[in-house]
């Protein structure tokens, strides 16, 4: 069996199909995947080094948040994606065709439609996507995270090692550590913040940084301050030796810090899906609006979590309750029977 896996551009619809991924071939070692992505999305180097899936790129076609020269050449941009996409999946023959929400399955989703092969999407967010309402005429099911299944969190983000975490980023064990990641396209904001404020954070707390693509270099010199673009294998230790989240509120990273029990302050991007998901968080995390919130603000908050134990405590109760994520076996069954 062949499936053909979609989604790119941030990592919020590539990772739960790496749960799939990982949960399939516990159950069968002769599943085959591919995956169609972006040209420059985080998402590559995941797929192809740790989880060794072949990759396809597609142009980026989606629609931009507001009126930009971006919109002149979506017709040419979307084009060049569906007959690239047709001819991926006409020379591989996939049995079904999975994605998880976000533009750059658009065209997959339509290429398998035009080829006759069954494709399904998982609809993550609290609200539906455009993008999944523009499919939806086109795939056998929709997957609803919020009304049905929930959403596939990655097995082996729960296996890792606080103390293999300490050794490999040089952390000071006597201090708690502040895990802080911002996704792709909406990390920019957030990397501003702790590059400002890293210096008084650090006389705290450890603080490991993924930036998701730059790395501000001058500041790697101070003591507790580790600055990472990405991880891979090594992003479950990071998920086991934090004692506090500082991230951004998509529907993955919302179902990594339900399924490992994590106290978070979350972000979310501005003018986006990102604000329904938190408000349906309730009290399960500390949520800031980023138009109110500046670096001393978020500093602030930060040393009030890590000077309240209890408080951690209860956010990580509370966010372990939001949403089921054991579900990628359930989400399975579910795709071979179509």
């Amino acid at each position: 069996m062949l499936i053909l896996l979609t989604g790119g551009g941030t990592l919020g619809s590539v990772t739960p199909l790496l749960a799939i991924v990982e949960a399939w071939r516990k159950r069968d070692a002769s599943v085959e995947f591919v995956w169609i992505g972006t040209q420059s999305g985080p998402e590559r180097k995941l797929v192809e080094e740790e989880y060794a899936i072949r990759f396809f790129q597609i142009p980026v076609a989606r629609f931009p948040r507001y009126v930009s020269i971006e919109l002149l050449f979506l017709p040419i941009q979307f084009l060049r994606a569906l007959i690239t996409s047709v001819k991926v999946i006409t020379n591989e023959r996939p049995n079904v065709v999975i994605g998880a929400g976000g533009f750059t399955q658009v065209p997959v989703i339509l290429a398998a439609w035009v080829v006759r092969v069954k494709s399904i999407t998982l609809q993550t967010d609290v609200k539906i996507l455009l993008s999944t309402k523009i499919v939806s005429p086109f795939v056998s099911k929709v997957i609803s995270a919020w009304d049905q299944f929930g959403v596939p969190v990655r097995d082996t983000l729960s296996h890792g090692s606080k103390e293999k975490a300490i050794a490999y980023f040089h952390l000071d064990k006597n201090k708690p550590t502040v895990l802080v990641f911002g996704g792709g396209t909406g990390a920019e904001w957030l990397n501003e913040q702790i590059f400002e404020i890293a210096p008084q954070l650090c006389q705290k707390a450890n603080v490991l940084h993924i930036t998701g693509f730059r790395k501000r270099g001058e500041l790697t010199s101070v003591s507790g301050y580790v600055v990472v673009e990405s991880l891979g294998k090594e992003m479950a230790d990071a998920y086991a030796v934090a004692d506090l989240i500082v991230a951004r509120a998509g529907m993955g990273t919302i179902a990594e810090l339900s399924a490992l029990r994590k106290p978070a302050i979350l972000i979310p991007l501005p003018n986006s899906l990102q604000e329904d998901n938190a408000k349906a968080l309730r009290d399960s995390a500390r949520i800031l609006d980023q138009e109110n919130t500046t670096s001393e603000i978020l500093l602030s908050e930060i040393r009030l979590l890590l000077d309240d134990p209890q408080a951690r405590e209860q956010y990580s109760s509370r966010i372990s309750s939001v949403l089921r994520t054991d579900v990628a076996g359930d989400i399975i069954d579910l795709i071979v029977n179509i």
